[in-house]
């Protein structure tokens, strides 16, 4: 028989982890509000309920971008992807996967 301790202790863990809406990742059961699954890996989030997946890691988006699956720091506010870099949209322009400065006249 069960000692009521133990049956107490498993009933609150269980209640504990379903408050956190479990979900799966291929067939290992995680927390998304502490954890990614980033292309079938658990991952931890950089702090509660932030982060994203970029391929196998995961990224803050406030300071990172992914870009094809390689995580790039931001170079400025206006960042965007040119094939697997991050730039700067004011300072260069992405043609074909190739950066080209702007030429600022004046």
């Amino acid at each position: 028989m069960m000692k009521i301790a133990t049956l107490l202790c498993v009933v609150f863990a269980m209640l504990a982890f379903s408050h956190g809406a479990r979900r799966y990742c291929k067939n290992r059961a995680y927390d998304p509000r502490l954890q990614l699954c980033c292309s079938g890996i658990i991952k931890s989030r950089p702090s509660l309920n932030t982060g994203r997946c970029c391929g196998f890691n995961v990224y803050d988006p406030k300071d990172y971008l992914c870009c094809d699956d390689v995580v790039s720091k931001k170079p400025s506010d206006a960042s965007l992807c040119c094939g697997n870099i991050a730039y700067n949209m004011y300072d260069f322009i992405c043609i074909r996967g190739i950066l080209i400065p702007k030429i600022s006249f004046g």
